[in-house]
């Protein structure tokens, strides 16, 4: 409590807040914004400018329940609809107890997402497509159509994507971003989590981060990028690249030890960026040809909650693209094989 104990010696905290938060994309947004609803001091650090790979998304949510959106489009949707259908296509990818949750707080959730700004208003017709044009809104973005699906739940369109050029995360993250800013929240971007520190017990009392200095902000930025998209097509470049980035940041950071008197939240992300976790934990798809994410996306706050004795679970799974994409007429159709056989 006095200070944090490195070797055989004693340092004091360099700052104190209430909650500290490791990422801020779109899940460290939210639970920033929490925190300050709550009345909480909230320092959050993120590794790179903020947004994470939310920012660079689709800018899609999937939202049911019987939404604002769906009404006023003319579709009529309920939260046991959704579950009985997500059920049958999530199978056991998440606890009953949580995707119960999601469904019923779905319509909650969509207002409190357009109460930041974000727009979604009824626009477009809903289609069955894997991404909408522009002028749409609410669309068919799994596989509500189709067989055995349509039998188990009534079709309702529940994709609901931010009203937009192109691919409009940044719109999403934009209304978080901006509210936890407005909030008052304490940002530190070019700051990495090298570590959590913790008490004798085991309990965590806050974080150890890495500031890159400011003048060298654009070659940082050049490198993640380089990561990013040069990693994103190609197996083996996460590795090469993501190791020079992180041998640039050590050599040119600041350390600075953050006391979290009310905890540490880790929202950084996930590993996909990390061909070694991939290998490690699902190996299934660590030769993916494209993998959607960031720099960011290298398993580091995952690490640094094991390291400070959290549990882990589910690592194998990952989100891979599998609905049925148009021609429409494949949700129609049979695919059938040389010998006749569905």
């Amino acid at each position: 409590e006095r200070g944090v104990r490195i070797g055989g010696t004693t340092r004091p905290w360099d700052e104190e807040t209430d909650v500290a938060i490791v990422g801020f994309g779109a899940a460290g947004a939210s639970a920033a914004i929490e925190a300050r609803t709550a009345g909480a001091r909230v320092l959050v650090a993120d590794r790179f400018g903020g947004g994470g790979a939310s920012k660079l998304s689709a800018g899609v949510v999937y939202f049911g329940g019987g939404t604002r959106l769906q009404k006023e489009s003319g579709w009529e949707d309920s939260p046991e609809q959704m579950y009985a259908y997500l059920a049958l296509e999530a199978a056991d990818a998440v606890s009953e107890e949580t995707l119960r949750a999601f469904c019923e707080r779905s319509v909650e959730n969509f207002e409190w997402l357009c109460a930041m700004g974000v727009p979604f208003p009824a626009s477009g017709e809903a289609l069955k497509t894997s991404y909408p044009p522009d002028h749409c809104t609410l669309y068919f973005s799994g596989n509500e159509l189709c067989p055995p699906y349509c039998d188990a739940a009534r079709p309702a369109p529940r994709g609901h994507r931010a009203l937009g050029k192109g691919l409009t995360g940044h719109l999403i993250f934009g209304g978080l971003a901006r509210t936890a800013l407005q909030a008052g929240i304490t940002l530190r971007t070019r700051t990495r989590a090298e570590r959590l520190v913790t008490d004798d017990g085991g309990d965590v009392l806050g974080v150890e981060l890495a500031e890159v200095a400011a003048p060298l902000a654009p070659l940082h930025e050049l490198g993640k990028l380089l990561v990013t998209y040069g990693g994103g097509f190609s197996i083996k470049a996460p590795e090469v690249l993501s190791r020079e980035l992180s041998r640039f940041e050590e050599r040119v950071v600041r350390r600075r030890f953050v006391r979290a008197k009310g905890g540490v939240v880790l929202a950084a992300g996930g590993f996909v960026f990390n061909p070694a976790m991939m290998r490690e934990h699902a190996p299934a798809y660590a030769s993916a040809s494209m993998r959607l994410g960031t720099a960011g996306d290298d398993g580091r706050g995952i690490l640094l909650g094991r390291a400070a004795g959290a549990a882990i679970a589910r690592m194998d799974r990952c989100c891979a693209w599998r609905f049925i994409n148009p021609p429409s007429a494949w949700t129609r159709g049979i695919l059938l094989g040389e010998d006749g056989v569905r």
